[in-house]
């Protein structure tokens, strides 16, 4: 579960038994940014402009509503 949805400045991925490599990509699929997720941590979102993105991570895809 991606928390809170939609959001300002970050986001919480909940489940999470270790790192995980995420992604984050424009609504149309343009790359946006990488990084590692650890267990109960967050991921800055504060510069994304507000729209509609895909976090991937764990082959999964999740879409995300930045505020």
């Amino acid at each position: 579960i991606v928390y809170p949805n939609p959001a300002k400045s970050f986001i919480k991925i909940s489940g999470l038994q270790k790192s995980t490599e995420y992604e984050i990509f424009s609504i149309d699929g343009k790359f946006i940014k990488k990084g590692i997720s650890i267990p109960d941590s967050e991921i800055n979102i504060s510069t994304l402009v507000k729209g509609t993105y895909v976090l991937k991570f764990n082959n999964q895809s999740v879409k995300l509503m930045k505020d």
